[in-house]
């Protein structure tokens, strides 16, 4: 999703955190091979739902899972333990 490539996928496990059905990815039921065809099909018969689902997993990822926002994070952790009483 970084990578700005459309991604067709299940919401398993926190997945749904960033692949929002029709607006970052297309979520298929878990353990359906009729639909991941279904979504598969979806992505591959239409470019530009694919360029719009692209973009927008790249903007989100960039925004809530870059390296440096996990780096961030992490030192705000860390700190937090360090001052903990």
């Amino acid at each position: 999703m970084l990578c700005a490539l459309p991604c067709v996928t299940t919401a398993a496990g926190s997945i749904g955190e960033i692949a929002r059905d029709g607006a970052t990815a297309i979520i298929v039921r878990t353990e359906d091979a009729a639909d991941l065809k279904r979504g598969l099909e979806q992505a591959l018969g239409d470019a530009k739902l694919c360029e719009r689902l692209g973009a927008a997993a790249r903007q989100t990822c960039a925004a809530s899972l870059g390296v440096e926002t996990m780096l961030d994070r992490m030192e705000r952790v860390f700190r937090g333990a360090c001052l903990a009483d």
